[in-house]
């Protein structure tokens, strides 16, 4: 009987991104929206193997009139 072995190769990534805080009203809340975006590509053929991960973080903020009339 043949035995099979298996290679594992792993790959991680580690993002951390720090950004500057916003102090927000009670009303300002519901004007930030927060975004993932995940895209991941996969090519084998032969000779190798290829493997892309592209994560895009967005966070929108509606600027409220603060001083209404």
């Amino acid at each position: 009987m043949s035995e099979v072995s298996k290679m594992v190769e792993p790959t991680k990534v580690h993002l951390k991104v720090k950004r500057p805080r916003r102090f927000k009203a009670g009303a300002e809340l519901s004007g930030a929206v927060n975004l993932v975006g995940v895209e991941i590509t996969e090519e084998v053929d032969a000779e190798m193997s290829r493997f892309e991960l592209v994560i895009s973080l967005e966070t929108t903020y509606t600027e409220h009139d603060s001083c209404e009339e």
